[in-house]
């Protein structure tokens, strides 16, 4: 299990970098500069969040990155939804489907990171981690009680 979560690290950094990093953020600029700044923004920050989030899982972080994952995808999901309700009669689909095609590529960074998160749950430190929360919870709740106290 240790060397599949290596090697999703390795593969999860090169998506980010190359889809994120790249491929996000020039068609963020891109869209900036053709009057669709929501689109570019929503890049931006769907580029910011899915990289943040691999960051932060690359440290066996679990909760963090999966909140940074749902809005980087939110975000991605924003810009390919308003390409593909671009009117036909504006620019034709022809142009149009490629254009949201190149950026459902960010599903691949959206996956890995996920399979890193899981994979991070799953990591014996975290699993003790749990493990001691609930031996601590299990052994405040059912201690006996002291002389001096009573059930109400």
């Amino acid at each position: 299990m240790k060397k599949a979560r290596i090697f999703t690290i390795v593969l999860c950094i090169a998506a980010a970098v190359i889809i994120s990093c790249g491929i996000n953020i020039m068609g963020g600029i891109a869209f900036c500069l053709n009057d669709y700044e929501n689109c570019g923004i929503a890049l931006f920050i769907s580029s910011f969040f899915l990289v943040f989030g691999t960051v932060l899982a690359c440290f066996e972080k679990v909760w963090l990155p999966a909140v940074f994952n749902i809005i980087g995808t939110a975000s991605y999901i924003y810009t390919v939804s308003k390409i593909y309700a671009i009117p036909n009669t504006l620019i034709p689909k022809m142009s149009t489907e490629p254009l949201a095609e190149r950026h459902l590529f960010t599903v691949i960074v959206t996956v890995l990171l996920a399979v890193l998160i899981v994979f991070n749950f799953f990591t014996d430190k975290n699993v003790q981690k749990r493990q001691k929360k609930r031996t601590r919870k299990f052994n405040k709740e059912s201690r006996s009680l002291k002389d001096n106290e009573k059930i109400l």
